[in-house]
């Protein structure tokens, strides 16, 4: 057992990464802690004297669109161990859309990468609650949907089903565990694995309905995705802590293993100094990439997120500051070490740069689950 002095700056988060421990273990060492997980400077801290449980092998799933050429697959697929397919949205009644372009699977499948059928509650790239709600309430719609999902996960020969509906209404929750479950008895009958993924920002509100369906997805879901993007990108960079807190809530009822941390794939610039109220812009990967070699900056860490930024000098005195969420990846892979967790899910693959990728697999061996 160690002691630790909390110092200006430290969160019940960031002291969990340092000493490598989960905030479960933190708590049940120091009660005083309380449920809030409010620490103040000063304060002592008892510290277990070993890490967790390192995890050097992991699983790395990536979301794409069809659009890749063959060499730009090539590139892509050593990192990979699940290659997860958009481009089949579901309809009323149960019907799945058709993608336009041709499924990579095969490609996929000859580099050892597993493809998943990706099914989403989408109408023209948004997710809609009420089109999934509308399945949810006709036991006839479900059974086709699993039937039109097993018909093409066979037909393209993908390796299983990766459930995308990240727009669920509240009073759906359990429905949809339900559902889920009668997927998964088809699905796992016929050597298929079935995954699903949650939105962070769902998660960190918590809602009771949310709380008693995280146990049945556990029991039913071979892997599960927690995407943080739709936080972070409609709120401008997000402390890891945040991503952290709502790892925490999941962690509680779904088992570390089966659970994958997903990279946000956002880039952003803002003027010096730190706006804390906005006044970001988006930027492109590929806008912050030639911005960044134009001004031949070079990488810093952020403060506040613990991110890599890099500062760009203007006319005079201005400046300004990109910072990627792809840059997350290294914190990601702490919190990955410390809750021995599957894995990660890098969304999606085209807005990544390769450096993304190699951060992974430069810590870790990238487990293939085909032969």
């Amino acid at each position: 057992m160690e002691e630790y002095i909390v110092q200006p700056g430290d969160t019940l988060y960031s002291i969990a990464r340092l000493f490598e421990v989960t905030t479960g273990r933190l708590r049940a060492l120091n009660p005083e802690i309380g449920g809030t997980g409010a620490i103040f400077v000063g304060q002592t801290l008892h510290i277990p004297g070993d890490g967790e449980l390192v995890r050097p092998t992991i699983e790395v799933n990536g979301y794409t669109y069809p659009v890749y050429t063959p060499d730009q697959w090539r590139i892509i697929f050593p990192y990979l161990t699940y290659l997860s397919i958009f481009g089949h949205e579901i309809r009323p009644g149960g019907m799945l859309t058709v993608p336009g372009s041709a499924s990579p699977t095969m490609a996929a499948r000859q580099a050892g990468v597993a493809p998943l059928l990706v099914v989403t509650n989408t109408v023209e790239g948004v997710y809609s609650g009420e089109l999934l709600h509308g399945i949810l309430s006709d036991p006839q719609a479900q059974q086709t949907l699993i039937d039109n999902s097993i018909a093409v996960a066979q037909a393209y020969g993908y390796y299983g089903v990766n459930f995308g509906f990240e727009q669920i209404l509240p009073e759906d929750y359990a429905p949809y565990a339900s559902f889920l479950g009668m997927a998964a008895n088809r699905l796992h009958t016929l050597g298929l694995i079935i995954v699903a993924s949650i939105r962070l920002v769902i998660v960190l509100g918590n809602p009771p309905p949310l709380v008693e369906a995280l146990f049945l997805y556990n029991s039913i879901l071979d892997r599960f995705i927690i995407t943080p993007g739709d936080l972070t990108c409609a709120e401008g960079p997000a402390p890891i802590d945040i991503v952290q807190e709502g790892l925490d809530a999941v962690a509680r009822y779904v088992s570390g293993p089966k659970i994958l941390l997903g990279i946000p794939n956002c880039c952003y610039e803002w003027e010096v100094p730190y706006p804390p109220n906005g006044g970001y812009r988006a930027l492109s990967s590929e806008q912050a990439d030639a911005a960044i070699r134009l001004a031949g900056a070079y990488p810093e860490t952020d403060p506040y997120t613990q991110m890599t930024f890099f500062r760009i000098p203007g006319e005079g005195s201005e400046q300004s500051v990109i910072m990627c969420d792809s840059t997350h990846s290294l914190q990601v892979m702490e919190l990955v070490k410390i809750y021995n967790l599957g894995g990660v899910s890098f969304r999606t693959l085209n807005l990544f740069n390769l450096a993304s990728y190699q951060a992974v697999s430069v810590r870790n061996h990238i487990r293939k689950v085909l032969p």
